[in-house]
């Protein structure tokens, strides 16, 4: 995930666009709740500081296990 954030930080054909990443289950949303996806929920860390350093240019979703289409995203 690191290499594909420093690849579309540094590509110009992208500067305009916004990447959107998305997790299912690698976050708490309620202080009783457990974590699902402990190996996704490290790279939150990651996307959120690139979320700080360039902001407007990812967005991070974590979706829970209702199927969702794609689209709606």
């Amino acid at each position: 995930l690191l290499a594909l954030l420093q690849e579309w930080l540094t590509d110009e054909r992208l500067t305009t666009t916004r990447l959107v990443i998305c997790t299912r289950n690698a976050i708490a949303t309620d202080p009783d709740e457990d974590i699902h996806d402990l190996t996704a929920a490290p790279l939150w860390g990651l996307i959120r500081t690139a979320q700080s350093e360039n902001p407007d240019r990812f967005t991070l979703i974590d979706l829970d296990t209702t199927p969702i289409n794609p689209a709606t995203l």
